[in-house]
């Protein structure tokens, strides 16, 4: 086995680590953010609970290898994935900005993470994010073209959005992980 392969290979490994060590990290935040909303009185809705923010979490690394995920674009998808619904009030109100307000929390935790040095993300990566849960609702750009439906999202707006846009899908539907 070469040098190159070797440190490939080491690298794969840590971030494997890596990914399961911050995959149970976002579940704990995610955790904590909800139990902070019932200690203040708030339900939370069935729909919109642990269960269902980690069972689209868990979706996102079998999705996310159709679409040739790198190692961060799975870890920025999980984590798109618990906050997506973590500010959804339980009235269901349609009108309500409970996306604007999940995606703002979502890029706020991202950068208290990133100034503690405990997940490291650029501003693009966590303007994705944002972007990615604001508008988790609306199926991508390119789904609506038949011509361009197939295609792999090129940029990493459309490429969190598409990940989050189908596993909150399939897991409403009552998917199980694929």
């Amino acid at each position: 086995m070469s040098v190159k392969t070797e440190y490939y290979a080491r690298d794969r490994y840590l971030m494997h680590e890596s990914t399961a060590v911050y995959s149970r990290y976002f579940r704990a935040l995610t955790h904590s953010e909800l139990q902070k909303k019932r200690d203040e009185g708030l339900s939370v809705s069935s729909a919109h609970s642990e269960t269902h923010l980690w069972g689209v979490a868990e979706l996102i690394p079998e999705i996310g290898k159709a679409y040739r995920f790198s190692d961060k674009e799975v870890m920025l998808g999980r984590f798109a994935a618990q906050f997506h619904d973590i500010e959804r009030l339980p009235r269901e109100d349609l009108g309500s900005q409970d996306e604007e307000a999940s995606a703002n929390r979502a890029v706020e935790v991202l950068e208290g993470l990133n100034k503690k040095d405990l997940f490291l993300t650029s501003d693009e990566e966590r303007k994705a994010v944002g972007y990615a849960v604001l508008n988790q609702d609306k199926p991508p750009d390119f789904f609506k073209n038949p011509i361009t439906r197939e295609s792999t999202p090129q940029t990493l707006n459309d490429r969190l959005h598409t990940v989050l846009y189908v596993a909150d899908g399939l897991q409403r539907l009552g998917a199980p992980l694929i």
